[in-house]
């Protein structure tokens, strides 16, 4: 019975975190192609004008080069102002550290994690060596106290392989993180709080509780 249990917990976790991937993304290139499409009309608006004005006519079919030669220096430049290094202790993993990229202004935030554990017994089911693991966070309230200063809170599923028994753990974690912008003159730094529920094949306890402390910081 709890084994059942625990793999239709595992099941919601994996349907959750497919949740949060494919679900905001669609909303957001609905709203980016309208601001596209009002961009574009606001362009050519404008291109008409100034033509009118100069008594010259505009080939619209022709496309500038140094468009897409910004275009590609500015997509590089918003990839690397959305990456993120993360340390972290406890959570699972007893130290690991983990490199992500924030999303859609900062809303969603997939990670890859590697992680360290001595050996260690949780009713019954041992987890230890090292590891490799994936979470996806996604806020849920931001509360800003001041310019240089702003709370978070977030949520998401979090999962990790490790070599000691072969095994992946799964869980579900709720995030609290108080955020230091322009720290020391440079990006955003993060202290944060996670409460993970872990799912285990385990005949004594399916749930093991587990807090973590860590660090986030975006270089931009």
């Amino acid at each position: 019975m709890k084994r059942e249990i625990v793999v239709k917990a595992r099941r919601l976790v994996v349907a959750f975190g497919l949740f949060i991937l494919l679900s905001p993304p669609d909303m957001i290139r609905a709203d980016a192609n309208a601001s596209s499409a009002e961009l574009s009309d606001l362009s050519s608006l404008a291109a008409a004008h100034t033509a009118a004005e100069h008594g010259t006519a505009i080939d619209e079919s022709a496309p500038l080069a140094t468009d897409h030669q910004d275009g590609d220096e500015q997509n590089a430049f918003r990839l690397a102002e959305r990456l993120f290094l993360t340390a972290q202790f406890g959570g699972g993993p007893m130290a690991s550290g983990g490199i992500g990229v924030a999303l859609f202004d900062n809303h969603i935030r997939p990670e890859i994690q590697f992680g360290y554990t001595p050996s260690v017994e949780f009713e019954g089911m041992r987890y230890d060596g090292f590891s490799i693991g994936a979470r996806m966070t996604a806020r849920l309230l931001s509360l800003d106290l001041s310019e240089h200063l702003a709370l978070e809170a977030g949520l998401g599923p979090n999962y990790a392989f490790y070599t000691g028994n072969m095994r992946v753990a799964s869980s579900l974690f709720l995030a609290q993180a108080i955020d230091f912008r322009e720290f020391l003159g440079l990006g955003t730094m993060s202290f944060f709080v996670e409460e993970h529920l872990y799912f285990l094949e385990s005949e004594d306890s399916p749930y093991i509780f587990q807090l973590g402390l860590g660090l986030r910081f975006q270089l931009f």
